[in-house]
């Protein structure tokens, strides 16, 4: 199973323009410090700002915000238990805001998707097949939000903190809902901005991470690759 590594985020940046904007402070394509095997490119995202009516949080996807505003992101990368191999299968993920909410899809491609087991487990229950993301909205490397679901569409919800330590107890007010398809499944997520903290600041940098736990290959993906080495901020 996945652990709980405040590492998971901390150790990368994105950018992520909300009603505040959010960001990365190392474009893409440049390098972290050197050091180990841990220095790779940081991925950037920026966020799109929703332009009507806000998508309806039932895990379809179908919303005309989600067909024709913001820009899909893939090209996730095995970390374990092949750090750095392609993974079994693909995963996508879209970020949407507005005044209110930060908007999530992801798009967890699986061949069998619309047959396979949708575990439905208990709060902060890591059961099944997950995906999830976690924002450091301070973009200070001391803790972050993180808002996970199974497949099955159970939440998990903590605070990640730069000690190695993970808050399971947190319970913040958001929505997810998942779904299946032939061919993958979806988490469709709103997250109040009232549930987080950040800066005043303008643009607002915070640090992203995304990542997809598959139960049958015990195979963690991310966005951007943490890797096993890593030894914390």
């Amino acid at each position: 199973m996945p652990s709980l590594r405040p590492a998971l985020l901390l150790a990368l940046a994105a950018l992520c323009q909300a009603p505040l904007a959010a960001a990365s402070a190392t474009p893409e394509g440049q390098p972290s410090p050197a050091g180990t095997k841990q220095d790779r490119p940081k991925r950037v995202y920026q966020a799109t700002r929703l332009q009507g009516s806000a998508p309806v949080i039932d895990g379809r996807l179908n919303d005309e915000a989600w067909q024709t505003r913001g820009t899909w992101a893939g090209d996730f990368t095995q970390r374990e238990p092949r750090e750095g191999a392609a993974p079994t299968h693909p995963t996508e993920i879209k970020v949407l805001y507005d005044q209110r909410h930060l908007y999530v899809a992801i798009r967890a491609h699986q061949p069998d998707a619309a047959t396979a087991p949708r575990i439905m487990g208990n709060r902060d229950e890591f059961t099944g097949d997950m995906v999830g993301i976690a924002l450091d909205s301070f973009h200070n490397l001391r803790t972050a939000y993180e808002f996970d679901v199974t497949s099955g569409g159970s939440k998990i919800d903590l605070i990640l903190k730069n000690d190695g330590s993970a808050d399971t107890s947190w319970n913040a007010v958001w929505n997810v809902r998942t779904s299946a398809a032939d061919g993958y499944w979806c988490a469709e997520y709103a997250i109040p901005l009232s549930q987080l903290r950040y800066s005043q600041s303008s643009p607002q940098v915070w640090g992203f991470h995304c990542w997809r736990w598959l139960r049958t290959q015990q195979e963690e993906s991310n966005w951007n690759l943490l890797p096993m080495d890593h030894k914390g901020l």
